[in-house]
């Protein structure tokens, strides 16, 4: 039987929605399905939904020149993620947060509170 999106767990749901969400992810429940679960028991420490999320945000903001596998990059995403991980030596970022630390990454900037106004 090929899963539907309604055999889908909500934590699958909401994966599968972020990565539909990308330009070019070609559809297909059941694929996605058994693809999110193996990427689950590979990268146990990773949150597949921060991921997508990232990946998605990534993927929206780069053009591309040529045709992809969808799925192959994403898994290329998260190995590159976990390898992340485990260079930072127990530094993870907690459950809901992405593997990227934006301020030493380039992607965002440290902000000081003003407390004179």
């Amino acid at each position: 039987m090929i899963p539907l999106f309604s055999d889908l767990s909500d934590e699958e749901k909401r994966i599968v929605d972020v990565l539909h969400s990308v330009d070019g992810w070609p559809i297909d429940f059941g694929k996605d399905a058994e693809f999110l679960r193996r990427m689950a028991e590979i990268y146990p420490e990773l949150d597949l939904y921060e991921e997508a999320v990232a990946f998605a945000t990534w993927m929206g903001e780069h053009s591309q020149k040529k045709s992809i596998k969808h799925r192959a990059r994403f898994r290329n995403w998260l190995k590159k993620a976990d390898e992340i991980r485990r260079e930072r030596n127990g530094r993870r970022p907690g459950r809901n947060s992405s593997h990227r630390d934006p301020e030493t990454e380039g992607h965002g900037e440290a902000v000081e509170l003003r407390r004179d106004w």
